[in-house]
């Protein structure tokens, strides 16, 4: 068995650790959290602590291949309408992890009351769905108000469509029901076991999967290393199996690449590192600060410093490497190339004079203080600001306080924030700026309002066509460029590192489930 010298994991989990049994089955894989999670629930947050806790508990209808093909899930099979308006899905016999029957009002009471009225990711789906069906256990109809391009791609436990157990929820508060707080109850691979706060949490393998033979591991641990040195460290020393993406250092990459002893899975999505501006603050109301800003952050300095070069600077809202929804003809190089100069000059414009000591105003940015990224990224953003006479107060912070301040209270001027994209705008990209999404967890924090860009988005998720699509997203993104309540700085190209000896996690979505994941021989 694989030695566990963390004294933060303890001697029991020691035990229990890695060692792989025969024909690939059996033994434990640790996964890194970066931060306890703060709930189990999917469907309440978009935090990555939480995800990659609550996706192994809990299952969509369909999942996502990394190709972005889409899988059965709890639904073995369904049918769509010729006018994309009627989805029928078909339920597979399934059990939570109570004993409890999985049944199409579970379905309904998720998308109903839980998703539809907390997931930022899923506003969009829950925005189009009229009215749900159960005319049977096993089968569900959705019926939309018109058609949702990417509705099936919502459907799955990273875009916060888990389905939960009506039984367990029904005529609770769900934030401070004990399902999501501490005991979660799913019909997933893996059964929660144990949470030791500021540790792990420990989830053991679920006996009566729906999936004959599957899981093949015997349970999975996620353990706390708040500190992003200590990820790679933990990695390369063989005390953990697993580094999700959104949480290894890309510095560390050229560390794990090349050497046969890890594996490096790049996302397969892709994701944007922004900088929101709260324009309620007097100092960021007008568009022309923000522009200014723009022109005073040095893009191709930032990714050599902050990023390592891995990624490429930001030259749009969204991102490149979804081209079919990228706008041509909006490009950050040409509207606000680095010019500290021309940045100065707006500011004066904008009447934000330089008092005595060359200080305009004084913002905080607010960022997660485990990210080593961001670290270097804020401190690289507080010398370029300072150029034109913005004083950059930096405050790292826990993720427990940073998500609240940012995105509930809004008691913040600016932040470093990470974006997935979910594959398409609808799902991951149009929650940054949509009225729609504004005090959902990493919804729109802004407080900026386009009634034009709210209904370019609702074009771009409700035609079939996706050229139609694709020129929605487009148009809106040249009104998002001129206005900048967001600074898009950074697209990322991110990668996880996992042990070589653990297999199976190539062919899973970026909260992967371990569901297939196995130790090789």
């Amino acid at each position: 068995m694989r030695p566990m010298p963390m004294a933060a994991v303890g001697t029991a989990l020691a035990l229990c650790a890695g060692a792989a049994l025969a024909q690939g089955t059996g033994g434990t894989a640790i996964f890194v959290l970066g931060s306890d999670p703060s709930g189990l629930n999917r469907n309440l947050s978009t935090s990555t602590p939480d995800g990659l806790v609550a996706c192994k508990v809990y299952e969509g209808l369909v999942d996502v291949t990394p190709e972005g093909d889409i899988v059965p899930r709890l639904a073995e099979s369904w049918e769509i309408s010729e006018d994309g308006t009627t989805y029928t899905f078909h339920l597979r016999d399934a059990t939570f992890h109570d004993g409890t029957p999985f049944t199409s009002a579970d379905v309904k009471y998720t998308y109903e009351e839980i998703s539809g009225k907390f997931s930022s990711v899923f506003s969009g789906a829950a925005k189009a769905i009229e009215s749900i069906d159960t005319p049977s256990p096993h089968e569900v109809v959705l019926h939309l108000s018109k058609p949702y391009g990417p509705l099936l791609r919502t459907l799955n436990c990273t875009q916060g469509a888990a389905i939960l157990p009506k039984h367990l929820y029904e005529g609770t508060d769900p934030a401070t029901n004990p399902v999501t707080t501490s005991e979660p109850v799913g019909t997933g691979p893996f059964m929660f076991d144990e949470w030791r706060r500021g540790q792990y949490v420990k989830l053991a393998k679920n006996p009566d999967y729906w999936e004959e033979g599957l899981p093949y591991l015997d349970a999975v641990i996620g353990q706390v290393l708040p500190q992003s040195s200590s990820r790679t460290q933990a990695l390369m020393a063989g005390e953990v199996d697993y580094v999700n993406f959104t949480l290894l250092p890309s510095n560390d990459y050229m560390m794990l690449e090349g050497n046969p002893a890890y594996t490096m899975i790049p996302s397969p999505v892709p994701a944007i590192d922004v900088m929101l501006a709260n324009t309620r603050n007097p100092d960021l109301a007008d568009p022309k600060v923000r522009q200014a800003m723009m022109m005073a952050i040095d893009r191709s300095q930032l990714l050599a410093t902050a990023f390592n070069g891995i990624g490429a600077a930001a030259t749009m809202p969204f991102t490149n490497r979804m081209g079919w929804a990228a706008d041509a003809d909006t490009d950050f190089d040409a509207l606000y190339p680095y010019d500290p100069e021309k940045a100065n000059a707006l500011l004066d414009e904008a009447g934000r004079p330089r008092g005595a000591d060359g200080t305009r105003f004084a913002l905080s940015v607010k960022y997660f203080s485990t990210e080593s990224d961001s670290q270097l990224e804020a401190t690289a953003l507080k010398a370029m600001l300072q150029q034109v006479g913005i004083e950059l107060v930096l405050e790292p912070g826990e993720r427990v306080s940073v998500i609240p301040a940012v995105f509930t209270s809004f008691d913040y001027d600016l932040a470093l924030v990470a974006y997935n994209s979910g594959g398409d705008p609808a799902i991951g990209l149009t929650r940054i700026w949509s009225s729609a999404t504004e005090g959902r967890n990493f919804g729109n924090p802004t407080g900026y309002s386009s009634p034009e860009v709210d209904a370019l988005f609702e074009e771009g998720q409700t035609a079939t066509d996706r050229a139609v699509r694709g020129e929605a997203y487009a148009a809106a993104q040249r009104i998002l460029a001129r206005d900048l309540p967001v600074l898009t700085l950074h697209e990322r190209i991110a990668q996880s590192g996992v042990s070589s000896k653990l297999r199976g996690l190539e062919e899973e979505y970026y909260l992967p489930s371990f569901r297939s994941a196995h130790f090789a021989d």
